[in-house]
Parts: C-alpha cells; sequence; structure tokens
C-alpha cells in the first residue's frame, strides 16, 4: 500500500486527486468524469441536509434538493448518499424528512450544463 494523503492509501497503480476543499461528504463522479454528486449538512441553511451537483472543470456547485436533516442516526437522521442512475439521467438518494427512511429519484435535464444557469451556491 502507498500512502496517498492523511489517511488514504492506494494499493498498487496511479492515484489521481480530482477534489479537493470541496463541500460535501459522500461523493460519486458522473461516467464521463465531468461531474460529481455530493450531499452536505446544514447546508443551504442550517438543521438542512442538501444534495448538490459539482462541475469539475470551473468548481461551480448547484442544489438539485434539500430537506430538514434530522440527526445522523441510520434509522432517523437523513443519509443522503447521492447515486447516479445507470443511464446519468436520474439521481438517487436517501431522506427521512418524513421520519421514516424513503428512497427518491430526482430526475435530470438531458445536458447537465443547464443545471448551472439558474442560481447556483
Amino acid at each position: 500500500f502507498t500512502q496517498i494523503g492523511g489517511q488514504a492509501f492506494s494499493y498498487g497503480g496511479g492515484v489521481t486527486t480530482l477534489l479537493v476543499d470541496y463541500p460535501g461528504i459522500h461523493t460519486t463522479l458522473s461516467a464521463d468524469g465531468r461531474f460529481a454528486l455530493t450531499d452536505a449538512y446544514d447546508m443551504p441553511a442550517p438543521g438542512q441536509a442538501a444534495v448538490l451537483l459539482l462541475r469539475l472543470h470551473d468548481g461551480r456547485r448547484a442544489l438539485l434538493a434539500h430537506g430538514v436533516h434530522a440527526d445522523h442516526a441510520h434509522l432517523s437522521g437523513s443519509h443522503l448518499h447521492p447515486v447516479w442512475s445507470r443511464d446519468g439521467r436520474a439521481v438517487y438518494f436517501n431522506c427521512a424528512d418524513t421520519g421514516v427512511p424513503q428512497v427518491y429519484r430526482l430526475e435530470l435535464p438531458a445536458r447537465l450544463d443547464d443545471v448551472f444557469q439558474r442560481e447556483t451556491l
């Protein structure tokens, strides 16, 4: 194993850093590597959790969804963990905004760059 960061290690092969100092916790890249999905807490306001879309080439970020963030308990809290659908046309995420954990699907526009035409964070 090779140390690649503070507590990160790689098993063989080269490692390239793609994101540094971005808002978010659980992050996943789009298939083409141009965008990332992540979740953030206390965003856009304290007590809320958000799903963000990041555009990697310029660092812009857009709010895709947000809701109440009660706590981090696995049965009652909101752990959004956004992921791409296989075809890249939607985002799936978890949220317990009703008090019961649920999975949501959010349709994305055909051109993800269009998301950044509206107000961004």
